[in-house]
């Protein structure tokens, strides 16, 4: 698990930038130094497949 709260403010934060279409260095900079994973870690899970139109409106759904 690399976020445990997605309602916290640097997932929230992200969440919206990939609904935004970033990239993934700008999502990547919203990260809090305070999350337990460490940046490696979460640019890891940045790196799936493309974020379809269906992926961002599931995002949309649940922030």
């Amino acid at each position: 698990m690399v976020v445990s709260d997605l309602h916290g403010q640097s997932a929230r934060a992200m969440v919206k930038a990939l609904i935004a279409g970033k990239t993934v260095p700008e999502v990547l900079s919203l990260a809090s130094n305070r999350l337990r994973a460490s940046r490696e870690d979460i640019f890891e899970a940045l790196q799936a497949e493309e974020i379809t139109p269906a992926h961002r409106f599931v995002l949309d759904e649940i922030q």
